[in-house]
């Protein structure tokens, strides 16, 4: 037995003395710190702490999103193992706990690395070094400064060496039990990570069916492990997430596949180290920081070495019995999974509408992260086919020197992105511990405690991400609002997650919408319930700050304030009864709009002429596809003094998400430059009606102004895109009121200055 685990004993504890002395401020107090203090990195540890602490139910993630919560699965909260820690008792030590299981991960991954390079025939000491080489340049490391659950090192190493054994032996279908309990676990530790190394197996077993397809059982065989390891999981889990989700208009069209894809330099491209120099003598622009895999400039070195040494040799080598191997069925199935996070070939304009036919393809959103097989794969291949080299050729030592300068030079490049993480990891003490927060926020946060408040709303406002309706806030304000509610065990109507309800952002975002607007989730959360309105030092926009003047301060300290919010107030119907007052005493102009003074100037353009079969009022709407800059409306200006006026229009979100923003393009008649002017993001509308956004563009002509152009600026990702009803009228005349031409969903609407109000 001991001599089983000696060596890789021996390499762990090589492995973990790296670990230290990179990590040691954190390995000796894992509870002390936090990895991340802002995006991404609060959140995950917010979630996963609080769900471990106080929620009740497995499934339901009560912290955020009040009054409706979240499922689990989509707060990025280790479901599994903030379960454990919640049935153990042991959440006050949940930031230790995960924090050392994010380090363990990489002398773990060493081990399972050694396990590996051993199996292919790798001598001890090449094995050992190399094994610990590759870990500290896995491109997971980044993840550990706010992805947490994808940080696991050891993970794909671990379903490359299950594989390998079930391959070998005779006992397939139990190793195959045992892959599909792996994958299943890390589905709920983090989804996107179990789908990455079910591609690993099923590319690998289709190979192998191909490879081995003269033997037509054993090839359907193969397929049968398919369904054991990675159909069999994947549908319990998913099977199991639809059971339990109660929230229904979680969007299927996420943001990113067509943009966060790998290329060459992703793989090729150092991002840090001595070689980053030449890539800054170059200008050579990096990739995407979330497609990061690079593979180290020693493995490169060493695959054109090998390369070239074996195209020589090529009569020494028995290129047929190599094809057929199994490392070789694991190098091919790398490659096609690295092409596939290329976004190769669907990223051709030509092969765009088969991601659209297939809806479950466009559920990868980060495709840069499918390169991380590549990273493992190739470096351990390359490294096999140099010791191959070694062991054939006549004067050996020359080819070790070149791997030892190799391993060398992978401990050199990995040294800055290490000791910079490790500053970062260890900059920031524990907010999960109230003796790490600041006055102030202690202050605020004993306040509100004591209060009993039955939800917390905070300002500034995020919530995100439905991917196509959202508000995002400030940094400092989800900071604050996150460690508000841990510490008080108080749910947020703020929310930060992934593939949200659209139904339920749309109603958040309607809660800022104007004064004279019912807003319905005020029912949906109680007019009984005790709401607590926070705000910090950050700067509120309009609606926002209507909504603090109405409510009542109850504490304040340097940096925060606390009110009394009055939902019942916030939704009265006294500016509603206001505007329908006026309304009835509004005379007929044209087109079916009053006004209360007959020279009220407007115009309105319906768009009814260009007919269509989605449109937001009349007989049709104005449709396009998004080429980065297209204009809405154009008028000219005779202005002899400045006017101000207020131009909108209603964009619909439910053809494609509203990843666009709109402004207010000012040309002159003296030859200055044009400007473009007060920009509004579209998915951000706070007036929404059945996916129709209202957008609202304030702007002055002076009498230089020559011609006003009111413009949709976005990524030019050549999408559709369906606008209705723009309108534009003098902002200090007179309001304007209009009947609709039919109602919507059996509801009559008022609409006045282009709102919408329901009757």
């Amino acid at each position: 037995m001991l001599s089983r685990i000696k060596y890789p004993l021996i390499t762990f504890l090589l492995s973990f003395a790296v670990l230290f002395f990179f990590y040691h401020t954190v390995i000796l107090s894992p509870n002390d710190y936090i990895f991340s203090a802002s995006g991404d990195g609060i959140k995950n540890y917010y979630t996963y702490l609080f769900h471990a602490k106080y929620d009740t139910s497995f499934w339901e993630f009560g912290g955020m999103n009040y009054p409706y919560g979240e499922n689990i699965v989509y707060t990025d909260a280790h479901p599994l193992l903030s379960w454990i820690l919640q049935n153990l008792g042991l959440a006050d030590y949940g930031v230790g706990i995960l924090n050392l299981l994010m380090l363990l991960s990489f002398p773990i991954a060493s081990v399972v690395l050694f396990k590996i390079l051993q199996h292919y025939k790798v001598n001890l000491v090449w094995s050992i070094l190399a094994a610990i080489a590759i870990t500290y340049m896995a491109p997971q490391l980044f993840r550990m400064s706010g992805h947490y659950a994808l940080s696991y090192t050891f993970a794909i190493p671990l379903i490359w060496y299950l594989l390998i054994k079930t391959y070998h032996s005779g006992r397939q279908l139990i190793w195959s039990g045992i892959i599909a309990l792996y994958l299943l676990l890390f589905f709920f530790t983090h989804p996107y990570l179990g789908i990455i190394m079910a591609f690993l197996a099923i590319f690998f077993w289709i190979i192998r069916a191909i490879t081995e397809r003269k033997d037509k059982k054993k090839a359907l065989y193969f397929f049968l492990l398919i369904g054991v390891q990675i159909a069999l999981p994947f549908i319990i889990f998913q099977g199991l997430v639809t059971l339990n989700d109660t929230h229904v208009g979680r969007s299927n069209n996420p943001a990113g596949f067509f943009y966060y894809h790998s290329d060459w330099k992703s793989i090729l491209v150092p991002h840090s180290g001595p070689m980053n120099y030449f890539i800054r003598l170059f200008e050579i622009k990096l990739s995407k920081w979330e497609t990061w895999s690079y593979i180290g400039f020693s493995s490169i070195v060493f695959g054109i070495f090998s390369l070239v040494y074996v195209l020589k040799r090529r009569s020494q080598f028995a290129f047929k019995k190599l094809l057929g191997t199994e490392l070789f069925s694991f190098m091919i199935a790398a490659y096609l999974i690295l092409l596939f996070s290329f976004c190769f070939p669907l990223k051709y304009d030509f092969l765009r509408g088969i991601v659209e036919l297939f809806g479950p393809l466009k559920q990868f959103r980060v495709l840069g992260r499918f390169s991380w097989i590549f990273f493992y794969v190739g470096v351990v291949f390359v490294i096999v086919i140099l010791h191959r080299i070694k062991e054939r050729n006549a004067k050996p030592q020359w080819i070790s020197a070149l791997f030892f300068a190799g391993i060398a030079f992978y401990f050199v490049e990995a040294y800055p992105a290490h000791s910079g993480l490790s500053k970062v990891i260890s900059a920031q003490k524990n907010e999960f511990k109230k003796e790490h927060l600041t006055d102030d926020l202690s202050e605020t946060i004993t306040f509100v405690e004591k209060g009993n408040y039955d939800a917390i709303l905070f300002l500034p406002f995020t919530h995100m991400s439905s991917e196509i309706i959202m508000m995002l806030g400030e940094e400092e304000a989800n900071h604050d609002a996150l460690l508000m509610s841990y510490h008080t065990n108080t749910p947020l109507l703020n929310s930060i997650s992934s593939r949200m309800s659209v139904d339920e952002a749309i109603e958040f975002n309607n809660l800022f919408s104007p004064e004279f607007i019912h807003k319905s989730i005020c029912e949906k959360i109680g007019y009984d319930k005790k709401i607590a309105l926070v705000k910090n030092h950050n700067a509120l926009n309009l609606q926002e700050l209507k909504m603090i003047w109405s409510s009542e301060e109850i504490f304040g300290n340097e940096t925060y304030k606390v009110y009394d919010f009055d939902l019942e107030k916030w939704n009265g119907s006294f500016y509603r009864d206001q505007i329908v007052e006026e309304a009835s005493q509004a005379q007929p102009l044209r087109d079916g709009w009053k006004s209360t003074d007959s020279s009220t100037w407007f115009i309105h353009e319906s768009f009814d002429s260009l007919g269509g079969e989605i449109f937001f009022d009349g007989t049709g709407a104005k449709s396009d596809v998004k080429h980065g800059i297209d204009i809405v409306y154009s008028f000219e200006c005779e202005e002899e003094e400045e006017t101000n006026y207020t131009a909108s229009f209603w964009y619909y979100a439910g053809v494609d998400r509203p990843d666009v923003s709109a402004f207010v393009e000012r040309k002159f008649n003296n030859g200055a430059d044009a400007t473009w002017e007060n920009s509004c993001l579209i998915s951000e509308s706070y007036f929404i009606v059945d996916y129709w956004c209202y957008v609202e563009l304030a702007f002055e002509v002076t009498p230089e102004t020559e011609l006003i152009n009111i413009i949709l600026s976005g990524n030019g990702s050549e999408q559709p895109y369906i606008l209705d009803e723009f309108f534009l009228r003098k902002t200090t005349e007179k309001a304007l009121f209009r009947t609709t031409q039919r109602g919507r969903n059996g509801e009559e609407y008022l609409i006045y200055n282009n709102y919408w109000i329901k009757k």
